[in-house]
């Protein structure tokens, strides 16, 4: 058995708090599949470009990628769950970025 607190939707209602391995795996599998899609954050747009820092944060850390110079990255907007026909207007949006 895999015990959960909060972190299941209303939703879904099981008893006690148990959830079986199963019922988790259908949990992050989300309502339905869609073919071809990644399963988590289907709908996304990927961007590249570069990383400029004003030099300003050098003083207050190691990180070579915030003196100055120019680092070139790509990156993925995405949303939330695994419907690559999700709205656009969600709350849950997210930013991925790689310097490469």
């Amino acid at each position: 058995m895999i015990y959960l607190s909060m972190l299941l939707p209303a939703s879904y209602v099981f008893s006690a708090e148990q959830v079986t391995a199963q019922q988790f795996v259908n949990l992050q599998q989300g309502n339905s599949s869609f073919a071809g899609f990644r399963r988590a954050h289907a709908k996304g747009a990927c961007v590249a470009g570069y990383f400029e820092p004003s030099g300003q944060l050098s003083a207050l850390t190691q990180l070579p990628i915030f003196a100055q110079g120019t680092t070139p990255f790509i990156g993925r907007f995405s949303i939330a769950g695994n419907n690559p026909t999700a709205p656009d207007l969600t709350n849950d949006k997210f930013l991925a970025l790689l310097s490469v």
